[in-house]
């Protein structure tokens, strides 16, 4: 990859110096769209943010030619100070608002950042997640890149990707908070100072995160793909953890401190290897009892299971999992559980976490391998029986039967195992299968020939029937003449 070389930017014609997020550079990943008006299209480049940043990368030869470069430096479109055109695209039409209701132009701007607000609903996360999205966005602050450009993997640019539009929303609604108190307090010059970092702001989020046409992880590996480089996959989907029997083995790989790690994390893998929860769900303790099936006398266990991630519209908050006792692991959380009265609660600490994915790297797993194991049985079974699908759901903790298609495989599973779920939110249902896909694909592609050819059919004037005569249905009687008679005698009046 070429060396890198700075120079300024021409700032733009506010008024105002250079903010911190004015400097910003071309980016490797665009596309050109523009924005005209403030609630309209645009259509710009990906862009930079960095605030401490205030110069742009050189193209490189690669660059230019479209030919793909490094991991970090493959092309999808690049343009020349994209996001700066697009500041001065929307600058423009703020100021020809401006021109038309005499009011300055920060105020059209300030419309501009709420149109893209209002896009972007506030989201409730926990204080730890907002401090691990905060430091990877610092980290991209540092760098002077964009989530796309520095991630490696597709879950490395989601996490990337996630944390930038975090921190960019808070960003900018803090923003505006401080430019309203500076107006209050009669502030004029540093109200709109604020005003138009925030404006600057958002319009980078909307340029890289908001647009449909934005560029994705999918341009960036194809890229790299034309380029003959190898796409680094992390995804868990494809790992194959050993079964409930054996899951305590993925352990003894890592020599002799195997046999540790295995006395320590053995219900913990268990309840992974049976019941496929989050590691975070983990943390919050499972409650696990054992129980006898009255109608043939077999144990089964049932896990109570608090749910990680839940809100308003996704997640089961509470739920209650049932697998037989009919492997190594199952017997032995039931052994547990009858020594200590039928029942107990298994919880874990971070460092507990951390020990066991330590341990289960060196087999090339992680905790998460074992939902993507348990996914997979689901799917093979859902495959079989389509009206399994919402206990499915239920079971992995979601509240939608789409949710699943993003865990595991059905070619991976291997069969003969039986779940039980119940939870208090009901499941919506979503084609799953590959007939029901098929058929739902066919149902809209259907809707939308009949809506286009209802759009140009060609209009038929509708001409009256003029009735046949002697068709009516009520008959017309006919005019009686009557022979007008003189005046009466006066006798007769």
């Amino acid at each position: 990859m070429p060396p890198r070389k700075t120079r300024m930017l021409l700032s733009l014609s506010d008024g105002h110096g250079p903010s911190d997020n004015e400097g910003r550079g071309q980016t490797k990943f665009g596309l050109d769209r523009d924005r005209s008006e403030s609630g309209g299209p645009l259509r710009g480049c990906e862009s930079k943010h960095a605030p401490a940043r205030s110069g742009s990368v050189e193209p490189s030869p690669k660059r230019e030619s479209g030919s793909g470069g490094s991991q970090t430096d493959t092309p999808v479109a690049g343009c020349e100070h994209a996001f700066t055109h697009v500041l001065r695209e929307r600058e423009a039409a703020a100021r020809r608002d401006a021109e038309h209701s005499t009011k300055p132009w920060t105020l059209h701007a300030d419309q501009q950042t709420k149109n893209i607000l209002a896009d972007c609903p506030e989201r409730n996360v926990s204080t730890a997640t907002a401090a691990k999205y905060r430091r990877e966005y610092d980290r991209l602050r540092a760098d002077g890149l964009t989530a796309l450009e520095k991630a490696t993997t597709r879950n490395h640019h989601d996490l990337l990707r996630t944390a930038s539009r975090y921190c960019m929303e808070a960003d900018v609604r803090a923003l505006r908070r401080q430019a309203e108190r500076a107006r209050r307090a009669e502030h004029i010059g540093q109200a709109q100072r604020l005003t138009v970092e925030a404006w600057k702001l958002a319009a980078e989020m909307d340029v890289q995160f908001l647009q449909p046409d934005r560029l994705t992880w999918k341009h960036k590996a194809q890229a790299m793909r034309d380029a003959g480089e190898v796409v680094v996959s992390k995804s868990k989907r494809d790992t194959r953890p050993p079964p409930p029997s054996l899951a305590v083995a993925a352990l003894l790989t890592t020599g002799q401190h195997g046999t540790k790690l295995a006395e320590r994390h053995a219900e913990q893998l268990a309840l992974l290897a049976l019941f496929g929860i989050r590691p975070s769900e983990l943390l919050r303790g499972v409650a696990v009892s054992v129980a006898t099936n009255p109608a043939n006398g077999h144990l089964f266990i049932t896990a109570t299971i608090k749910g990680a991630k839940v809100n308003e519209q996704r997640g089961q908050a509470v739920r209650q999992l049932v697998v037989p006792v009919d492997n190594t692991s199952a017997r032995g959380l039931a052994q547990t559980a009858q020594e200590r009265g039928g029942a107990f609660v298994v919880k874990t600490t971070d460092a507990d976490h951390r020990s066991l994915n330590r341990g289960l790297k060196a087999s090339g797993l992680s905790c998460y391998s074992f939902r993507h194991a348990v996914a997979s049985e689901l799917k093979k079974q859902m495959a079989a029986r389509p009206d399994t699908a919402q206990r499915a759901a239920t079971f992995m903790g979601h509240t939608s039967t789409k949710s699943l298609m993003s865990y595991g495989r059905a070619s991976h599973a291997r069969g003969g195992r039986k779940f039980g779920a119940k939870a208090d939110r009901s499941v919506k249902s979503a084609p799953v299968t590959y007939g029901q896909k098929a058929a739902a694909r066919q149902a809209r592609a259907t809707t939308q020939r009949a809506a286009v050819r209802q759009v140009h059919a060609p209009t038929q004037a509708v001409v009256p029937r003029i009735p046949k005569p002697g068709s009516l249905s009520l008959l017309v009687p006919k005019p009686v003449l009557t022979i007008p008679r003189g005046p009466k005698p006066p006798g007769q009046r």
